[in-house]
């Protein structure tokens, strides 16, 4: 659902999925980037072809964007542009059908939600909608700002496990930012806005509530998009 209808291919939200591998990723490009979507998409293929974030990968995906650019043929507005950088989110999860569990890298503020029978059991990387006042830590084209890739505690803070419940019907929610911290206002119980999500099958349903909830200034304007995942019993 991009953030201006009637430019729909500005959006610059970009997702993956390869269900052979059983993997995901959903990447939200940063508005003030100098070419945001073109670097979301570069990570999401990038992810779905390689899971380990490490110097190499992040090395890769920097040349991958930077190959067609000349600076020596941009105007000096478009270079200064260029060298602040591009920025985006990743989510990028792998499901293990062995032990029934999900691995989920989350880079900024594109989240992920685990429901048991439709409660919330977990977010991640995100747990309240207040966190989404704060400005979020990106990938960037700009290699000083990645310094927080090679930290050790990296996956620490980067990385979440989810063990399934075989038992109970799991749903997966992947969701950018202005979905995501419409969710959590609504709270872990009685959540009014997930009620609202599970509705959904459709995307013109997600799309008359995105304007929906738009027009009351109940969700902030910006591409928004959805993944729905169900795993059931066994």
């Amino acid at each position: 659902m991009p953030k201006d209808l009637s430019s729909p291919e500005l959006n610059e939200d970009e997702y993956r999925i390869d269900k052979d591998r059983s993997l995901m990723v959903l990447c939200d490009g940063a508005s003030e980037s100098f070419d945001s979507k073109k670097w979301a998409a570069i990570l999401a293929d990038k992810f779905l072809n390689e899971q380990a974030i490490d110097p190499d990968w992040i090395d890769d995906v920097l040349s991958s964007y930077r190959a067609p650019f000349d600076c020596q043929e941009m105007s000096w507005s478009k270079r200064a542009a260029y060298e602040r950088g591009s920025f985006s989110t990743l989510l990028g999860i792998k499901y293990s059908p062995s032990d029934n569990s999900v691995e989920i890298i989350g880079i900024g503020d594109t989240m992920a939600l685990l429901l048991n029978d439709n409660e919330i059991i977990d977010s991640f990387p995100y747990t309240s909608a207040k966190e989404f006042e704060k400005r979020p830590q990106l990938l960037s084209t700009n290699s000083e700002h990645n310094s927080f890739l090679f930290s050790p505690n990296f996956m620490t803070l980067h990385k979440k496990i989810w063990r399934l419940d075989r038992e109970n019907n799991t749903r997966l929610l992947f969701m950018t930012d202005a979905l995501a911290e419409w969710t959590l206002r609504g709270g872990r119980i009685e959540n009014s806005s997930l009620c609202k999500l599970l509705q959904i099958g459709t995307d013109k349903e997600l799309e008359d509530l995105v304007l929906s909830e738009r027009s009351m200034k109940k969700m902030r304007l910006d591409d928004t998009t959805l993944v729905n995942v169900i795993f059931t019993g066994g």
